[in-house]
C-alpha cells in the first residue's frame, strides 16, 4: 500500500524531529536518568510534530535494549510492532470521536489489567480538548494516580479548553511552529531520499503556504510531484496555487508600480480563475510589511522575516522605489479587505476594490495620516451633483471633559460630583461648589460677614466632604451645593433659599449630628445652620434611646406613635386646622410603609416653614 509523505518520512528517533529543540533535550534527558512523568501534556499547532513525539517517547519506555544518550534501539521486536503499528501496549486514542465518559469508562476498565508484550502500558489520546466535561471529571482520578505500569500522553492544539486540574497533573511541554528555515531544510532531505531535483525557490515557497507545518508541507510537496513527478518547480508549483505565490505577487507589484495599466488585467485573470482570495491577500499583506520593515530596519530585519536569498534582494531594490507611508497604507489596506473576502465578495468586485484603493495608497501625499483604512484625499467634484462624494474621514473623539455643575435656580440640571480627592487644589476640582447669592446671605443675617471670613480654603472643605461621604453620600453629595461661613469662633452652612429640601434634609438630627461630628473632629469647633441660633445646652441622653442626637431642642420618646404626638403638642394648629384624628392617620401610614418621619410642617405647602427646625430621624 502507498504511503503518504508525511507518513513515510515520521521520525523514527528524537534526533529527527524538526524544530523542536528544547522539548527534545527535555524529554530525552528525563528518559535517560529514568525520570519519565506518568502524565505528559504536549500543545501546539497542527503538523508540528506531537504525536509523533509522543510515540518515541512510547517506544523508549518499553524498547528492550535503550541506546545511549535516551533514544531507542530500532531493532528490538517492541520498536519493530510500534513502527509497525501494531503494538498491544500503546494505545492510540482520537479524543474528538470518543470524547464521551463511556468511552473514558471503558478505558479505566483496562488501565487496571497488566501489559501484554512489553513492560508498559503507555495511552496517547489525541486532541484531548475535544472531551466532555463528564469525561475530564472520569479521567482525573485516574490521571492523578495511574497504575506503576500505565503512562499517559496527552496532544491538544488547545491547550487552554484543557480544565486546569488535568494541565495541573501533567508535565506540559509546549511545541512551537517550525521556523520556515527547518522546514525548507527537511524539504532537501525528503527530495534527495525521493530523488527528485528541486529548486530552492520553490521549496521556500512551499514552506510559507504551510504556515509552520511540517505535515502540510509534505502534503502540498507530494501534490506538486504528482503534478510534475521529475522535478519541484516554481512553474508546477504556480499552476498549483493558482498564480498567488510570492514570486507572482512581488512581479506584479513592480508591474503596478511602472504600468498600472497593464498590471490590471493581470490581477483580474488571478481573482477570475478562482484564486482563493484570503491567501491572495495574505501574500499582500506579507508583502508590504516586508518592504514596509526593511525600509525602515534595513539589513537588521532580514533574520526575522524569514524570507530567502532570492527574496531579500527583491527587497533591497523594491523598498527603495515605495514611500514609508504609502507601504504603511497598502498594509492597512489589505489587513481591513480580510474580514470581506471571508464573507464572500465576487472576484471582479474584488480585484477591482483592491487596485483601485492600492493605486490611492501609491499617490497619497506623504502628509496623509499613518495606519488605518485607506481614505482618499478630498477633491473637487467633477460630474456636478451626481458626483460621488469620498468617504468621511474619521476623526478621533475630543477627550473627555467633566463640565462644572450649573448654577442653582438657572433653568440647567447641574450633575451631581463624586466626593473630591484629599486633598485637591481648586483649580483642580471636577465640580466648583457654587457660590451662594448675596441674598441668601442677607436673608441668613450674614451680609456683613467679611470675604476673608469666608472657609473658602479645599483643605478644610474637601475633608468634610469625604468625612460625610463615608457617613451619608446623599448629604454628602447635598452640601456642595452650600457654602461654610465664619461667625466668630463658629462656622455657619449657608444654604441656598430654593433648596428647601436641601434646608429640611439639613435640620433633622440625624444630619446635624453628623455634621457636629464632623465639624468637631475635622476643625475643632461647632457647625450650625446659618441663621439659626447657638444650640442650647441639652439635658444628657436618656437611657433605653440609643442614637438619639444630642443638643436636640426635645427628647424623642419610645415609639414613633409618640414622636408625632410630641411634636403635634409643640406645633399648635390654628384656628380651623387639622382635626386631633390626624395623629391616628399618620399611625397607620406609618405602619403600612415601615416608615418614619423627617420633618413636620406647618401650614399649606405654598407658605414657607416658620418653625421646621422640628423633625424625627434615626
Amino acid at each position: 500500500m502507498y504511503l503518504s509523505l508525511y507518513r513515510r518520512y515520521r521520525p523514527s528517533c528524537f534526533s529527527e524531529i524538526v524544530g523542536q529543540e528544547g522539548v527534545v533535550e527535555a524529554l530525552l534527558r528525563s528518559l535517560q536518568e529514568g525520570r519519565a512523568s506518568h502524565a505528559y501534556l504536549f500543545s501546539g499547532p497542527r503538523g508540528c510534530g506531537k504525536t509523533s513525539a509522543a510515540r518515541l517517547v512510547a517506544k523508549r519506555l518499553n524498547c528492550a535494549s535503550p541506546a545511549p544518550g535516551g533514544e531507542s534501539c530500532g531493532q528490538c521486536p517492541s520498536c519493530l510492532a510500534l513502527a509497525a503499528g501494531e503494538h498491544m501496549d500503546v494505545v492510540e486514542i482520537d479524543g474528538a470521536s470518543n470524547r464521551g465518559i463511556e468511552e473514558i469508562r471503558e478505558l479505566k476498565s483496562h488501565v487496571s489489567l497488566a501489559p501484554f508484550q512489553s513492560p508498559h502500558k503507555v495511552y496517547i489520546i489525541d486532541e484531548v480538548h475535544m472531551l466532555t466535561e463528564p469525561a475530564f471529571n472520569a479521567l482525573l482520578k485516574t490521571l492523578e494516580e495511574p497504575p506503576s505500569r500505565v503512562y499517559f500522553i496527552l496532544a491538544t492544539t488547545e491547550p487552554q479548553k484543557v480544565p486546569v486540574t488535568i494541565r495541573s497533573r501533567c508535565v506540559h511541554l509546549p511545541f512551537q511552529r517550525i521556523p520556515n528555515d527547518d522546514v525548507v531544510a527537511r524539504l532537501h532531505e525528503v527530495c534527495r531520499a525521493e530523488g527528485v531535483e528541486a529548486e530552492p525557490q520553490a521549496l521556500w515557497e512551499i514552506a510559507r503556504q504551510s504556515d509552520g507545518a511540517l505535515r502540510d508541507a509534505l502534503s502540498l510537496l507530494e501534490q506538486v510531484l504528482a503534478l510534475q513527478p521529475e522535478a519541484v518547480t516554481v512553474a508546477a508549483l504556480r499552476r498549483l496555487l493558482g498564480g498567488t505565490g510570492r514570486e507572482d505577487l512581488e512581479r506584479w507589484l513592480q508591474a503596478f508600480r511602472q504600468e498600472p495599466g497593464q498590471a490590471f488585467p493581470h490581477l483580474s485573470r488571478l481573482a477570475q480563475r478562482g484564486a482563493n482570495l484570503e491567501r491572495l491577500l495574505e501574500g499582500f499583506y506579507l508583502l508590504f510589511r516586508d518592504l514596509l520593515f526593511f525600509r525602515i530596519w534595513g539589513e537588521a530585519i532580514l533574520p526575522g522575516l524569514g524570507v530567502s536569498p532570492e527574496e531579500a534582494e527583491y527587497l533591497r531594490q523594491e523598498a527603495l522605489q515605495w514611500s514609508e507611508s504609502s507601504l504603511e497604507r497598502g498594509a492597512a489596506l489589505c489587513a481591513s479587505l480580510f474580514p470581506r473576502a471571508r464573507q464572500g465578495l465576487r472576484a471582479d468586485v474584488f480585484s477591482g476594490l483592491l487596485f483601485q484603493r492600492l493605486g490611492e495608497a501609491r499617490q497619497l501625499p506623504e502628509g496623509a495620516p499613518r495606519g488605518g483604512p485607506i481614505v482618499p484625499e478630498p477633491t473637487e467634484p467633477s460630474g456636478g451633483e451626481n458626483a460621488p462624494s469620498p468617504p468621511p474621514v474619521s476623526r478621533p473623539l475630543p477627550p473627555f471633559r467633566q463640565e462644572p455643575c450649573g448654577e442653582r435656580g438657572s433653568g440647567t440640571a447641574g450633575v451631581a460630583p463624586s466626593p473630591p480627592v484629599f486633598p485637591l487644589p481648586v483649580e483642580e476640582s471636577s465640580c466648583p461648589v457654587p457660590r451662594v447669592r448675596e441674598e441668601d446671605e442677607e436673608k441668613a443675617g450674614l451680609g456683613e460677614v467679611e470675604e476673608e471670613q469666608r472657609v473658602s480654603d479645599p483643605s478644610g472643605w474637601n475633608p468634610l466632604v469625604l468625612y460625610l461621604a463615608q457617613r451619608d453620600l446623599p448629604l454628602a453629595a447635598g452640601i456642595l451645593r452650600s457654602r461654610i461661613v465664619r461667625e466668630g469662633e463658629s462656622l455657619a452652612l449657608v444654604v441656598p433659599e430654593e433648596d428647601r429640601i436641601l434646608s429640611q434634609t439639613l435640620r433633622s438630627p440625624k444630619s446635624r449630628r453628623i455634621l457636629r461630628e464632623g465639624a468637631q473632629s475635622l476643625f475643632g469647633g461647632e457647625l450650625r445652620l446659618a441663621g439659626e441660633e447657638a444650640p442650647p445646652s441639652s439635658p444628657p441622653e436618656r437611657e433605653g434611646a440609643p442614637g438619639s442626637p444630642e443638643g436636640d431642642s426635645f427628647t424623642p420618646p419610645d415609639s414613633v406613635v409618640s414622636r408625632v404626638e410630641g411634636l403635634g403638642r409643640e406645633f399648635q394648629a390654628p384656628p380651623g386646622g387639622e382635626p386631633a384624628e390626624k395623629g391616628e392617620w399618620i399611625h397607620e401610614a406609618i405602619s403600612w410603609l415601615d416608615a418614619e418621619v423627617l420633618f413636620i410642617q406647618k401650614g399649606t405647602r405654598e407658605e414657607e416653614s416658620g418653625t421646621g427646625d422640628g423633625g424625627v430621624g434615626e
